[in-house]
């Protein structure tokens, strides 16, 4: 009875009445399943006791069950050895899963191998042609290979299946960027962050495009909202300095250059930057 109520207690956190996304979830039952196993175990050994079951047998079946387990779990583990193996074990089972082959895509990205996963993103979206994230991910191949016009075809697209897909949207602006199309990626940018005002990399990259155009007030702006954001992030605070430095502000480029040094005391280009400041002919 304990082990029963052990499982929907524990199953209730992750399934109950609230929707969540991805249902069927392995991992969901691995705290539950405690109760299960140990239920069972506790129902071999009160037959044992009822005579039902001879003693020696439950040990042997218990031996048994215990070594298959561990069997399969080391099998498993050499699968989840890291993100390949794992998403190329689960493209092989399921081939027609346009997930599968998006995030083993996204596993080769991490590796630097570019083209193997411009393959699995295209599987996936001619598996599903709806499906926004495989849009954002081929772009984001294209834009490692320096292919910006082809990243910003696959963003839109992205965009266009899901309009409030904010990541999309940063990646399209940097992608215009890339292209020094600074007027149509600071809209990008903003979309983005009316979406999500914490998006921290929406408003690093919206500080950055007004940086770029000379607008170093709007670049102020946006970079104290992402220091705020993440307060102990380095690169945040020197482009602060350096919107400071653009202003004429000396002693407010110094506060941003030094508290980058101490966040990250081997960032060289802040260094530099202290010295030219204090620097006399």
């Amino acid at each position: 009875s304990a082990g029963i109520l052990w499982f929907f207690i524990a199953l209730s956190v992750e399934s109950s009445i609230f929707p969540i996304p991805m249902i069927i979830c392995e991992y969901r039952l691995y705290l539950p399943s405690f109760g299960i196993f140990a239920a069972l175990v506790a129902g071999v050994f009160m037959m044992a006791e009822k005579k039902a079951v001879k003693p020696k047998y439950v040990t042997v079946f218990l031996v048994v069950i215990a070594l298959m387990l561990s069997v399969a779990s080391y099998a498993r583990n050499r699968v989840w050895k890291d993100n390949i193996s794992m998403w190329e074990d689960v493209v092989k089972k399921s081939p027609e899963k346009a997930r599968g082959h998006s995030n083993l895509g996204a596993a080769y990205m991490s590796k630097g191998l570019t083209d193997k996963a411009i393959d699995h993103y295209l599987i996936a979206i001619k598996l599903k042609p709806d499906y926004a994230g495989a849009y954002n991910n081929l772009g984001l191949a294209y834009q490692e290979k320096g292919e910006a016009d082809t990243a910003i075809t696959y963003y839109k697209k992205a965009v266009e299946l899901e309009w409030r897909f904010e990541h999309a949207l940063n990646n399209l602006g940097v992608a215009y960027g890339m292209k020094g199309l600074l007027d149509e990626a600071i809209p990008r940018f903003e979309e983005a962050i009316k979406i999500n005002p914490y998006n921290f990399s929406a408003r690093m990259n919206l500080g950055t495009a007004y940086y770029r155009k000379g607008l170093f007030d709007a670049a102020i702006k946006h970079y104290l909202i992402a220091a705020e954001l993440q307060p102990i992030d380095p690169e945040v605070h020197y482009d602060l300095g350096l919107s400071y430095k653009a202003k004429g502000l000396k002693d407010e480029a110094l506060v941003n250059f030094r508290k980058t040094i101490r966040l990250n005391p081997g960032h060289s280009e802040a260094m530099k930057e202290v010295e030219g400041l204090f620097f006399i002919p």
